[in-house]
């Protein structure tokens, strides 16, 4: 018994593999865009951070030589 209708082409797998690539390269260019504003983000805190450390009443080298997370708590201690 034959089908009737048009004859179903054969897919092409180089037409299938520029396909996945395409949706793969749109998927890393909006992961790129997030990143590069997080960064952003990232940049703006740690500059707020730092004028409100250059602010503190304890001397620079004092904070210098907290280890990062004990920086970060002392800053969110600041902030709070």
């Amino acid at each position: 018994m034959q089908r009737r209708g048009p004859k179903a082409r054969p897919v092409d797998p180089s037409a299938k593999r520029i396909v996945e690539l395409e949706r793969e390269l749109a998927r890393m260019a909006k992961r790129a865009e997030r990143a590069e504003a997080l960064v952003e983000v990232q940049k703006k805190v740690s500059a707020l951070l730092d004028q409100n450390l250059n602010r503190t009443h304890l001397p620079r080298d004092h904070v210098d030589g907290l280890t990062k997370q004990q920086a970060w708590q002392y800053l969110a201690r600041l902030v709070v």
